[in-house]
């Protein structure tokens, strides 16, 4: 008689294996492909920007104790300036190596591809990482603006075979965002835009609606006005507020926007009292606790409860770090200068082979 263990049991087994393994055992069946496919939990993943040609790298923070696990990119590429995370989507990292280089990296694959933008001059350009799910088809948005003042939007639809080049005619009435890279949220990337010249209070959130080909804007929760400045993330999924305070009492206060365009479901998760210029909500972990990073040099796990920090300490064979300070130990609880964090999960998708 034959012995088979009930499904549930099975997607448990699986649930606790690393995507690298699981990936020989699609084609046992159906319900397992389908099981191994599906995205898995969060992870952070620290972006080393190395010298050139010293390859990409990766730290990763997983299990219980957070313990940074280094990864490389086995590359046959040289990048030419400080590699930068454009966006995060289906466990697939793009990175910009160049003004006019991609790289699309799976690395727990470690499958990649380059991809070239259309040879195009302008002084500053926001772009951003989205997921088509009519279409099934991953692309890059693009908003350049030129020396002359006149902006081009446009889309880069990748395809199995290269990419394509699409123009939008659509209206981008905004000055220059915070951060060049958008904030992935369900697929879409967001931003924080606005008049360099105006109020900070003036700014917005804006998102790229991939089916509408459309700029939209996402309501804000109402700050208090001591609250000048903000930055988005993504929060285990939902979009989230960092509001800096900047009177004495130099406090971070995180809102979370439980429900995707509900301005009724902005949610205030904590006031941290910290005394910062940057702090990126990464992830929440075990015990509620939030993992963040601050001052774009530090990560740290924070008790929502106990209103304490405790610091991750990255080690390990890093190589030489661009503008690495010559403080830095190997071991050490700072992040590498030049170094980009981020938030994504394990999947099995192959960047070399999506598109239709």
């Amino acid at each position: 008689m034959g012995f088979s263990l009930p499904q549930e049991i099975i997607d448990c087994i699986l649930s606790k294996l690393p995507a690298k393994s699981l990936a020989r055992f699609c084609c046992v069946a159906k319900p397992w492909r389908d099981f191994i496919q599906r995205p898995r939990p969060n992870k952070v993943v620290v972006l080393l920007n190395r010298t050139p040609p010293k390859s990409l790298a990766l730290f990763t923070l997983q299990g219980e104790n957070l313990v940074p696990e280094l990864i490389e990119l086995e590359n046959d590429f040289v990048y030419s300036y400080d590699a930068n995370i454009i966006g995060v989507c289906n466990g697939l990292i793009l990175i910009g190596i160049s003004p006019k280089t991609y790289i699309l990296w799976n690395p727990f694959i470690q499958k990649y591809r380059q991809i070239h933008c259309p040879d195009w001059n302008y002084l500053y350009c926001l772009c951003g990482f989205v997921y088509d799910p009519a279409a099934h088809e991953h692309k890059i948005v693009h908003v350049c603006y030129h020396e002359n003042g006149v902006r081009t939007t446009g889309v880069l639809r990748l395809e199995r075979t290269g990419t394509t080049w699409k123009e939008i005619k659509t209206s981008f009435p905004y000055g220059f965002p915070s951060s060049s890279s958008g904030v992935v949220i369900n697929g879409a990337p967001h931003w924080v835009v606005g008049n360099h010249l105006s109020r900070e209070r003036s700014k917005k959130i804006i998102w790229f609606d991939v089916a509408e080909e459309k700029f939209k804007e996402v309501p804000k929760p109402e700050l208090e006005c001591c609250y000048c400045d903000f930055d988005v993330a993504a929060l285990n999924g939902s979009l989230c507020i960092t509001a800096y305070r900047r009177d004495q009492e130099k406090k971070v206060e995180l809102w979370v926007m439980k429900d995707c365009g509900v301005e009724e479901s902005w949610t205030k998760l904590a006031v941290i009292p910290i005394k910062c210029k940057y702090f990126l909500p990464l992830s929440m972990v075990k015990d509620g606790d939030l993992l963040a990073e601050i001052d774009k040099s530090e990560v740290v796990v924070y008790d929502l409860k106990k209103e304490t920090f405790k610091h991750i300490t990255f080690s390990g064979p890093m190589g030489k770090i661009r503008n690495r300070p010559s403080f830095l130990p190997i071991s050490s609880s700072r992040v590498p200068q030049e170094c980009k964090v981020a938030t994504f999960v394990e999947s099995l998708v192959n960047p070399a082979i999506i598109g239709n």
